[in-house]
Formats: structure tokens, C-alpha cells, sequence
């Protein structure tokens, strides 16, 4: 099955001659002001990177309560450290 290539020397493309064109001045009004945004919120703490290694069986054990709380692994671990240092006075 071969393909039908369109010949396109004969469209025919209006064109405006320079100085024809209408000035864009409409959308250059002012309107009305954007609504306002809603509160984004307390700022989020920029984070960083830690490394650890895991046993095999603690990270499935992660795994598993990550998929049954519905909750990411660094929700995980972020609780766990907070209440861990807090534990501890720090």
C-alpha cells in the first residue's frame, strides 16, 4: 500500500502585507485582577539526601506497611525519626 503525498505547490495561503496587520492593543488593556490564591501553607523544610542500607526482611517490612498505611516510605521515616529524636530531647 503506498502513500498519497499531497501536492502543496498548490495551497494557497492568504498573507497580510507589511503595515496591513492590526496593532494588538486589545489584549494589552488592562482587565481585571486575578483572583487571589489561596494560602499555599507553611513553607516545606528543603530536604537532603541520607544514604542507609537495610536488611532485606526490614525492607520488605517497610514494603508491606508503606502498601497497608498508604503512606510513602519518607512519610514512614520521617515519623519514625521525629518521634525518635524527640524521644531522646532533641
Amino acid at each position: 500500500m503506498s502513500k498519497h503525498t499531497p501536492d502543496l505547490t498548490s495551497l494557497n495561503i492568504p498573507r497580510a502585507r507589511k503595515g496591513d496587520a492590526a496593532p494588538v492593543t486589545a489584549a494589552l488593556e488592562p482587565t481585571s485582577p486575578p483572583p487571589a490564591v489561596a494560602d499555599p501553607g507553611p513553607a516545606i523544610d528543603p530536604r537532603t539526601t541520607v544514604s542507609t542500607r537495610l536488611t532485606l526482611a526490614m525492607q520488605e517490612r517497610l514494603r508491606r506497611y508503606a502498601f497497608h498505611s498508604r503512606k510513602a516510605k519518607q512519610d514512614i521515616f520521617d515519623e519514625a525519626l521525629e518521634a525518635h529524636l524527640k524521644a531522646k530531647g532533641f
